[in-house]
């Protein structure tokens, strides 16, 4: 395993992660650049944020999506053409005013490659990112997803590539059970799975509906509380909430601009992080 190089995170950083439903509800016609504003306005504590947009190939630095990622915070990029000269290109136009950003190829099992040669690239995307003149300014996420690790027959560590910075987890309630599980229960796979391979955990997408056995939101609001406290303790470096469309688009959402209660307690936490 290669040895990470010390983050800058201090404590637990709380973000946000737009996905492709929008970072909160767009507009007729808004732009990204006024929907991530508007996004900072409700939540002026964010300190990461999932770079919206397509995620093929790495966005310029000045492209809207990535240029509407405020200075401060840090743009957590995805992206999918494994190109290394493209990737060291693209470290080399690191704009001055970027102290830090998390690159993640691919996740595990949404990747379409098998297993050898998804551990493969990751491990040259390491060796080229380790060897570059602006590492200390990067940090590499391999992602998995904590849906798909709990289905029978699927093992996270046949993915694993023994090489980043953070193990990420994408944690989601499953929405056909109509309840919020202990934050215990849900996360635990995560968190045993980081403490084995000796890395500090991150969880770039955190969701869930609001059920329909909590009309109010309440009890979803609780959740995601008892959520953020259970990963701080177990030391987690950073949560973000998944603020766009839910599961399979069937008419759910996970969007906090009108969730009352819930976009409460998510103020709240990255206000006090």
């Amino acid at each position: 395993m290669v040895t990470a190089v010390p983050g800058i995170v201090t404590g637990m950083w709380i973000g946000v992660d737009p996905g492709s439903g929008g970072l909160l509800i767009p507009a007729p016609g808004e732009c990204v650049q006024s929907v991530v504003a508007r996004h900072m306005r409700l939540f002026p504590g964010t300190r990461i944020m999932r770079v919206p947009g397509a995620v093929d190939a790495l966005p310029g630095w000045h492209s809207p999506a990535l240029a509407a990622v405020p200075t401060g915070v840090v743009p957590h990029v995805l992206f999918r053409q494994f190109d290394l000269a493209a990737v060291l290109e693209w470290f080399d136009r690191m704009p001055a005013g970027r102290s830090l950003v998390w690159l993640t190829y691919h996740h595990d099992a949404d990747s379409g490659l098998s297993p050898r040669l998804y551990r493969d690239r990751w491990r040259r995307l390491a060796q080229a990112v380790y060897g570059h003149r602006n590492r200390a300014r990067v940090r590499l996420v391999p992602v998995f997803s904590l849906v798909w690790a709990r289905r029978a027959g699927n093992d996270w560590r046949h993915w694993w590539p023994e090489v980043g910075d953070y193990m990420g987890w994408n944690c989601y309630q499953e929405p056909w059970t109509n309840r919020y599980e202990r934050p215990a229960e849900l996360l635990r796979t995560a968190v045993k799975a980081a403490e084995q391979v000796e890395m500090p955990l991150v969880v770039p997408e955190l969701g869930a509906i609001r059920m329909p056995s909590d009309p109010d939101g309440l009890n979803r609001a609780a959740w995601m509380r008892g959520c953020v406290e259970y990963l701080r303790t177990s030391g987690c470096r950073s949560v973000s909430w998944w603020c766009a469309n839910g599961p399979e688009r069937r008419g759910h959402t996970m969007h906090l601009d009108l969730a009352v209660p819930e976009r409460r307690v998510w103020q709240e936490l990255s206000a006090t992080q």
